[in-house]
């Protein structure tokens, strides 16, 4: 063999082992073969993790999830309580993710999965930085519901290595994502009497009979006029079914509004009574919440009104929600008694301001007028 032909030799065996090397850095996963869990480990830590740090694009921190007395709460809206089961629903799914393929090893074709460096102000992905004093990782997470939702794409913070998982996964992307927006969930069914009470004076009363009454009877209707249609008013009965709030401010922090606020009780049958407190503020409303026992009320006895709307017609729910709810919600039937209700509320919702939803302030505001048809 001649000098030419070893020559030719030795560089087709270097091209082959460049090759060799450039297909393993593709396609080898740097830890976790398929079938494999993708964070071994993790399963076992769940119940002594102490800090979830969800980041996203430039490195900003979404939300600083912490595990103590309270629960787990989040630091960046003053300790409020945390949406336990989002996050439990992660934690569990990314225990559970087993690696189906291994996809890239070069930077420069993460962002085409969503697991570029979340550091890139351009990221796509989420970090998830999970800590405590045995375990800890960092995982970004890609591109989710591939594969018809049942996938995602990560990868490990600081390896190379991307993998496609067998998980759905629904990291939140906002503050908001991150907290319980659940404020009361007590359905019409429950609520005996509504009253509003405006700072000019005007008070507007709403009440029913029984839980199976289906619409509220509006009481002291002026003379000459008339209810828009007999359920006018339930979807103000129906406003603390649900009820979840759009932004949460501690109270001790937030400068009062000036004037006095709309006060609506809601009293139940079972006697306990929600009092909510709503001001206008220069973006909207903020509404405090309080809760206190009280004997049921004596019902106030209504003559039916004028052209034909009495309780118990049929009626549309304004708003579309319904006022007959077939099973209690969260707040109404604890089995506990209303002293016992009533602390556990204000312990979870003293303190706090909350921006609701339009529709559902609205109805915490209603004046007798909005209730009734236009003058003949």
């Amino acid at each position: 063999m001649n000098n030419r032909r070893i020559l030719v030799l030795l560089l087709l065996l270097a091209a082959l082992a460049v090759t060799g090397w450039w297909l393993a850095r593709e396609q080898k996963p740097a830890a976790g073969g398929q079938g494999e869990l993708f964070l071994p480990g993790l399963a076992d830590a769940l119940n002594g993790l102490e800090t979830v740090v969800i980041k996203r694009a430039g490195g900003r921190v979404v939300a600083t999830l912490r595990h103590g007395a309270d629960g787990w709460t989040v630091a960046e809206a003053n300790g409020y309580p945390a949406d336990i089961g989002r996050l439990r629903r992660l934690l569990l799914a990314l225990a559970q993710a087993r690696v189906v393929e291994a996809k890239t090893a070069r930077p420069e074709r993460h962002d085409r999965l969503g697991v570029e460096d979340i550091s890139r102000e351009d990221a796509s992905g989420i970090q998830l930085d999970l800590i405590s004093p045995a375990y800890s990782a960092s995982v970004i997470i890609g591109k989710t519901g591939v594969a018809g939702g049942s996938m995602a794409y990560l990868r490990r913070a600081g390896e190379d290595q991307a993998f496609l998982v067998d998980a759905r996964l629904d990291p939140g992307r906002e503050l908001r994502d991150w907290l319980d927006r659940r404020v009361l969930d007590i359905p019409a069914r429950d609520i005996r009497r509504v009253t509003i009470e405006h700072p000019d004076g005007e008070t507007l009363v709403i009440e029913k009979p029984d839980p199976e009454a289906s619409d509220f009877t509006v009481l002291n209707i002026p003379e000459g006029r008339k209810l828009s249609y007999p359920g006018v008013a339930n979807s103000i009965g129906a406003a603390l079914a649900g009820l979840e709030f759009d932004t949460v401010r501690p109270a001790a922090e937030t400068p009062r509004p000036a004037g006095p606020p709309v006060l609506t009780r809601f009293e139940t049958f079972d006697g306990l009574l929600i009092e909510a407190r709503t001001w206008r503020v220069d973006d909207g409303h903020l509404v405090a919440f309080s809760a206190s026992a009280a004997e049921p009320p004596a019902m106030i006895t209504a003559a039916p009104a004028a052209g034909g709307d009495k309780a118990g017609e049929a009626g549309p729910a304004a708003g579309g929600e319904s006022t007959t709810d077939a099973e209690p919600a969260a707040d109404a039937d604890t089995g506990k008694d209303p002293a016992s209700r009533a602390a556990e509320l204000n312990e979870r919702l003293s303190g706090w301001l909350y921006a609701l939803p339009g529709y559902k302030t609205d109805q915490l505001i209603r004046r007798m007028n909005d209730l009734l048809a236009a003058a003949d």
